[in-house]
This record gives structure tokens, C-alpha cells and sequence, in this order.
């Protein structure tokens, strides 16, 4: 592996990881997920840049909750290994996703312009 975008993510968002290897060689490689306590709960997607560089990308499967971890041990870090391979040689990254709290409103607001109407039972 040569480069990874950080392992922080807003809670709430379809924020991703991405990382990227090469070949000393030059073949082509592939990624693929390979374990983890929350490796069911990502994606893998690959997109080849204008160098000819395979990026390759982990995004969560549904968004995730600081209030509501889904992490198989409760601490929104979430944690995942990537396999790269050239057909011959392979790496492993570890990573330790984290998801980072956000200022969430603690209620819903009504706007001035929306009038309420008071019901009798």
C-alpha cells in the first residue's frame, strides 16, 4: 500500500476511506476485504485513475450513528483489513475506522411562517 485518506469519518454521512498500492512490477492488481470484527459492515469499490492508478474505496453500508454504534464492540472504531494482490505477492492494511461525533439539533424548530392549530378532544 502506498497512500490512505485518514481513518475518520463524520457520523451520519456516506463518508468513505480510500487507499491506494502499486506493483513494483507493474501487474495489475486487485483489493478485496479480507476480515475484521466489522468487515460485514463495508463496501469495496475500485476506481482507476488518469495515471492508471487502481484507488480502491470502503464506504460503510448504511451510515453510520456515533449515538448508535454498530461496531461489534460498541466504540464507533470500526475495524476492517484490505487485501491488495498481484496475483503473486499480497498486503494486508489493518484499519481502525473511527466515527467522529457531530452537533446534531436537540429538537426539531418550527419555522415563523407555519402556523400550529391546537385541537380539542
Amino acid at each position: 500500500f502506498t497512500d490512505f485518506g485518514g481513518t475518520n469519518v463524520a457520523e451520519n454521512a456516506s463518508g468513505y476511506i480510500w487507499f491506494s498500492a502499486n506493483d513494483q512490477e507493474g501487474m495489475p492488481i486487485t483489493y478485496s476485504i479480507v476480515s475484521g470484527g466489522d468487515s460485514s459492515l463495508f463496501s469495496l469499490s475500485t476506481s482507476t485513475l488518469s495515471n492508471g492508478m487502481l484507488v480502491g474505496y470502503l464506504t460503510f453500508n448504511r451510515n453510520p450513528d456515533y449515538e448508535i454504534p454498530t461496531d461489534s464492540d460498541f466504540n464507533n472504531i470500526y475495524e476492517v483489513s484490505v487485501k491488495v494482490s498481484d496475483g503473486e505477492s499480497v498486503a494486508i492494511l489493518n484499519l481502525a475506522i473511527t466515527v467522529v461525533d457531530v452537533n446534531e439539533p436537540d429538537s426539531l424548530s418550527v419555522p415563523e411562517n407555519v402556523q400550529t392549530v391546537e385541537t380539542q378532544e
